[in-house]
């Protein structure tokens, strides 16, 4: 058995992302193979007591304190600096272990293990917070919606499962950049999302299909770019190519921008719901935005895009691109998010198709970028 361990261990240390999720997903079938019902019964009646005990572990530092000791930590020790019972805190301690969270190397005694290191990062935490504070009430509402809704895909994005595990009447996003910890918390949550995810910039031929483009014309407009960072992607890759480059967002992120992109960058007030100011653009760009959005309002969007379109623009869907099977764990998980969140969806090229058909466009290919986060652009002309 341990010669097997150690040899998974080094094929994982090699592998690429793909070949790393597939290395995972063979584990977890494995795993399910070899249980008992009484098996999958605990693992799946315990799921929620798990994301508690490992939220009330980062909400007390718990973790970083033992990640950070020299030496294996002590539970009285712990309890001293955290002034906790040492009862309790014996209990958590315990069933942390017995999930795989810290090893247990003696009696009382805990170190940390890589399960450990990878909840360390500032980003990954926020995110678990983000999650367990916000997204579980929607996830515990789930049910009752849906079959107070008759098992209808939700379409309300103004009264969805959010709203209603949440109990608020704000919109998902009113809601979340509406308090500022929770808005901030958010932020630096959707930087471990994007932040090893492949950029499109190396893959699509932006050079080759803007050959001959005028300086003085709009060549990458950024729509809902936030503070800036593809922005600064794009020009990074591209520094030389002709045309300018325009960045448009809510006044807030915009301002934010100014430390993010170069100098030559416009920055823009724009709301994407109203008229597109840029006309004729090469490139109108839109990162995860649709993603977020119904149907309804997504075609609306498009719509102000496609009225200002020229003979040569392109609008560019930088987006998940659902296969059409055997879509794996972590994707759905996105669609299903988007669903309890926005009432919104995760698409296959098919569903881009129909999408953007509404809005009076066609897809002039699909080009995916990141083969294992399914992330693709859907590139879009005028019928």
């Amino acid at each position: 058995m341990e010669s097997l361990i150690t040899k998974i261990q080094q094929e994982a240390a090699s592998a690429t992302y793909v070949e790393r999720k597939k290395l995972l997903d063979t584990l977890r079938d494995l795993q399910y193979s070899i249980e008992a019902p009484e098996d999958t019964m605990q693992r799946v009646m315990h799921l929620n007591l798990q994301f508690a005990v490992i939220h009330i572990a980062l909400e007390l530092n718990l973790l970083g304190i033992i990640r950070e000791s020299k030496a294996p930590s002590n539970l009285h020790d712990l309890a001293a600096t955290l002034s906790l019972d040492p009862l309790l805190l014996d209990r958590l301690l315990r069933y942390l272990a017995a999930l795989g969270v810290i090893n247990e190397v003696g009696k009382d005694s805990y170190a940390p293990n890589k399960y450990t290191f990878n909840l360390a990062k500032l980003e990954i935490q926020a995110g678990v917070k983000f999650y367990f504070e916000n997204c579980n009430p929607a996830f515990q509402e789930m049910p009752r919606y849906l079959a107070q809704t008759g098992y209808k895909n939700p379409t309300n994005f103004t009264d969805g499962i959010f709203q209603r595990g949440n109990k608020t009447d704000l919109i998902t996003f009113d809601f979340i950049h509406g308090d500022p910890s929770r808005s901030a918390g958010f932020n630096l949550f959707m930087k471990a999302q994007r932040g090893s995810q492949t950029k499109c910039f190396g893959i699509y031929p932006f050079e080759e299909e803007s050959k001959g483009w005028s300086a003085e014309k709009p060549l990458f407009v950024d729509v809902g770019g936030g503070s800036g960072h593809q922005t600064a992607a794009f020009k990074e890759r591209f520094p030389n190519l002709p045309g300018r480059v325009i960045l448009q967002d809510l006044p807030e992120p915009v301002e934010d921008a100014k430390a993010v992109v170069p100098g030559d960058v416009e920055r823009m007030a724009h709301d994407f719901f109203k008229p597109q100011p840029i006309k004729g653009a090469k490139y109108y760009y839109l990162r995860m935005i649709l993603h977020d959005h119904i149907d309804e309002n997504s075609i609306k969007i498009l719509q102000h895009l496609a009225l200002v379109m020229g003979k040569e623009s392109v609008i560019l869907l930088d987006e998940m691109v659902l296969p059409p099977e055997h879509v794996d764990e972590v994707s759905m998980q996105a669609d299903l998010d988007m669903m309890v969140v926005h009432s919104a969806m995760e698409r296959s090229e098919e569903q881009w198709a129909k999408l953007v058909g509404a809005a009076g466009l066609n897809i002039d290919k699909v080009v995916i970028y990141a083969e294992g986060f399914n992330l693709g652009i859907v590139a879009c002309v005028l019928k």
